[in-house]
């Protein structure tokens, strides 16, 4: 036997249980009705009218005919001094009963703030209570009709008054039964509702039925005698009973409409905003007089069968496409209520039948456990299948390296937290690709598997998360906790760590911010990633505290990124050009081209924020390409400017060298403006020569091919050795400003950079040197052979015009 038959036979049985319940408790209240009647006694005989002058004498209750009044005087004089301060209850609102003790009226009905039709008088009782002293005395019951010459008469009893409500309870037993069952299955949705809510699942069908089954149950409650009695009748429940009538059916649209398939039937959304129409409509009428709620209610009970039919049509019409039980236990619900309904409203109007009421909420009963089997079997199912998935995407958001859970898994953590901070610390391996380089990546990986298992052994940490090639996340809930962290991080970082048969040190950037709840997960990945670029990669570990500065620092920054993409579309950025120095020739003899972007809000943008932001968000290549056209066009219209140039230098980053194609779309560009291609030289930087070889050597023969020159930019300030620059056929290099640093200070320094220039002309290599800001740095490098002079000393980076000024004019 497979599960689906176990899961049915288990559903049939517990509704079969539900079922036995159910009678139960009816069978045990008929029980308690009859020994509580007893304490109620039914004055049943000793009552007469007058007609044409006879008395006729008449037991209780009775249907008088032919009677020639519109009022009927019903007398009982056999009230003895035993019923002194009893209460008198009957029905007999219909016929808006008075009740006399001699000539003193105890009790007459009025419903002329709330007028009822006579369907609703038919079932109120009224009761009245007796006073001191009404032995011998005689007892009048008034009975007006409209038109008719037909008395039916109900019972009347007398008790004390706590029996008397136990009389009431008991004959109102089964609605308030009903009442009750509606209520707890309405709270027992509103749960499932909330835990399905608190685990993620979208199901917002229990909300639906929950505030359903309420507004249901409200109205029986409110229709019943026994309640309108406690009330004296008060308008008040009368417009609740009318406006919870009025109001049930709308969320039982939504129910429908929520079910899956259901919302492309768009007839859905106007049935909804009629029954709200309605219940406005009604409100005005009334509050202008016009027409009494009772006068309306019929359309209510119109616009209630025609969304039934116009529910079952659409049910029907997607049950015929899809074939789901969902929907075929759905239809057979509303088949049901819609069979009971009918019959009830038929039971109202046609045949003045004062159970119709009872029978319709009984047929709502029925419907909403019909509906909420279903739903429950269709949410179990729904649960089962995302625990599955879920524990398999947890298992599937692993990083397979380290074991540890991986940026998906952090980013669908984090907004689970039920805190209002976490404290959360960054640990980026930053030399990771230096490691790679020197020992091979297999070494690489054997590094961050070994680096976390330390950390989980040196460091209590209350959650770890690998979030990106080089870089973990740990969290802690209190300041103190993340501190400790910190420190301890430190230590470890400081000391040399095994990593297969070797002892090295691993330095790390340690970043620490702090996470409010709300906050998104790429917001905090990205202020990491921002802290992290600020630091100073040294040889040794870093801590890095987050604070205002930096945040303002990172929120800037965002608002950089949020303007790029507007000024790379209506082109706003400038190009400036930094002069090149031949002190051969005792003139300027290239240029370096230099991307330059001035803010409305913070004025001109230091280009190493934008390009990194323009590299990180993937623009860079539209922001080159804009430049570089800029650049093209700069150099066609001046060739003044190009005769006395020999080069144009222009950077480029990973990515460009990365796409595949790309060279060829700088190359066709050059050769749209008619330009010699030799004329333009391409710089990359020390980092991309180390760490980029196989895509860069791809690259250095599709610009020999086409005889672009290539310029090693910023030699000395990485990891970048000769043996890098030997194996590629750089054009130039650049010697980096670092290198100059002490220069004229330090004998050591300066011998070190004059044998590296010595080097790599030897080496058949043109240097520049970069960063030259002093006349007696100028004369050194003249004497140790330095042609080519780049820096603040001949010139700053200058516009278009100032340009051509310096160098033509």
């Amino acid at each position: 036997m497979n599960k689906k038959k176990i899961g049915r036979i288990i559903e049939f049985l517990l509704i079969i249980l539900c079922i036995m319940s159910l009678v139960f408790l009816v069978i045990q209240t008929y029980q308690k009705k009859e020994e509580m009647e007893s304490r109620v006694t039914e004055i049943s005989s000793d009552w007469f009218y007058y007609q044409d002058g006879k008395k006729i004498e008449v037991n209780l209750p009775v249907t008088i005919t032919n009677y020639k009044e519109d009022t009927l005087n019903l007398y009982h004089v056999g009230i003895t001094g035993e019923e002194d301060l009893k209460t008198i209850i009957t029905k007999g609102a219909y016929y808006r009963i008075q009740i006399k003790l001699g000539a003193r009226v105890l009790y007459e009905y009025n419903d002329e703030v709330f007028p009822r039709n006579a369907q609703m008088r038919h079932k109120l009782e009224c009761r009245t209570q007796l006073p001191d002293h009404v032995g011998g005395k005689k007892i009048t019951c008034v009975y007006k009709n409209d038109g008719s010459n037909t008395f039916k008469i109900e019972p009347i009893y007398i008790g004390y008054s706590d029996a008397v409500l136990r009389y009431q309870l008991t004959s109102e037993g089964l609605v308030l039964l009903l009442v009750f069952i509606m209520f707890l299955i309405s709270m027992a949705s509103l749960v499932v509702h909330i835990y399905l809510k608190y685990k993620k699942v979208v199901e917002t069908r229990f909300l639906h039925a929950a505030i359903y089954l309420v507004s249901c149950g409200i109205w029986c409650l409110t229709d019943t005698s026994l309640f309108q009695n406690l009330f004296d009748y008060s308008p008040a429940v009368a417009y609740v009973s009318f406006y919870m009538f009025m109001f049930f059916p709308i969320p039982m649209i939504h129910f429908i409409g929520d079910t899956r398939g259901m919302e492309k039937y768009r007839i859905l959304n106007w049935l909804k905003y009629i029954f709200y129409v309605n219940i406005l409509v009604q409100s005005v009428l009334k509050l202008l007089q016009v027409f009494e709620l009772i006068d309306m209610l019929r359309i209510t009970h119109i616009l209630i069968v025609i969304a039934i039919i116009i529910l079952e049509i659409c049910l029907y019409k997607e049950y015929q496409e899809k074939r789901t039980e969902e929907i075929r236990t759905i239809l057979f619900a509303f088949v049901v209520v819609s069979v009971i309904g009918i019959t009830s409203l038929l039971l109202y109007w046609v045949f003045d039948i004062t159970r119709y009421g009872f029978i319709f909420e009984l047929g709502n009963l029925i419907f909403s456990i019909i509906l909420m089997s279903g739903l429950l079997h269709t949410a179990f199912h729904n649960m089962q299948f995302r625990v599955e998935a879920t524990i398999y995407n947890k298992l599937a958001r692993r990083d397979n390296l380290t074991q540890l859970p991986d940026i998906q898994y952090f980013q669908e953590w984090l907004p689970e937290q039920k805190v209002s901070k976490i404290y959360m610390t960054a640990v980026v391996l930053f030399q990771l690709k230096r490691v790679n380089t020197i020992y091979g990546t297999s070494f690489g990986n054997e590094m961050l598997r070994k680096v976390s298992e330390y950390i989980k052994e040196r460091v209590d940490v209350n959650q770890m998360f690998r979030v990106g090639g080089n870089q973990f996340i740990l969290t802690a809930y209190s300041k103190s906790e993340a501190k400790r962290m910190q420190k301890e991080l430190k230590e470890l970082f400081d000391e040399e760590l095994r990593i297969g048969e070797e002892q090295i040190h691993i330095p790390a950037i340690i970043c620490s911010v702090e996470y409010e709840h709300g906050q998104e997960s790429e917001v905090v990945l990205s202020y990491i990633e921002y802290l992290t670029a600020q630091a100073v990669k040294s040889g040794d570990t870093i801590v890095i505290q987050g604070n205002q500065e930096t945040m303002d620092g990172f929120q800037y920054e965002k608002e950089i990124e949020s303007f790029l993409p507007k000024a790379i579309r209506e082109d706003l950025f400038e190009v400036y050009y930094q002069p090149i120095y031949s002190l051969e020739r005792q003139r300027f003899v290239a240029v370096e081209a230099l991307s330059r972007l001035r803010h409305p809000k913070f004025g001109m943008i230091p280009p190493d924020v934008f390009i990194r932001i323009a590299e990180n968000t993937g623009q860079i290549n539209a922001l080159s390409s804009l430049q570089f056209r800029r650049i093209c066009r700069f150099m066609k219209a001046n060739p003044k400017l190009r005769e006395k140039l020999l080069s144009v230098k222009f950077n480029l980053s990973p990515a460009q060298f990365l796409k595949k194609g790309y060279c060829h779309s700088l190359i066709a560009m050059i050769r749209e403006y008619d330009l010699p291609v030799s004329f333009f030289q391409f710089e990359i930087t020390e980092t991309v020569a180390t760490e980029y070889n196989e895509e860069l050597y791809r690259f250095v023969k599709e610009l020999q091919a086409e005889r672009i020159g290539l310029c090693l930019d910023d030699f000395g300030s990485g990891y970048a050795n000769l043996n890098t620059v030997l194996k590629l056929p750089f054009a130039c290099v650049k010697m980096d400003r670092s290198l100059l640093q002490g220069i004229m200070e330090d004998e050591k320094v300066a011998r070190f950079y004059r044998n590296m220039c010595a080097i790599l002309k030897n080496q058949g290599y043109n240097l520049i040197a970069e960063g030259v800001e002093e006349k007696k740095e100028v004369e050194l490098l003249n004497q140790w052979g330095i042609d080519l002079i780049q820096g603040y000393y001949f010139s700053r980076p200058v516009c278009e015009e100032e340009l051509l000024r310096q160098i033509v004019d």
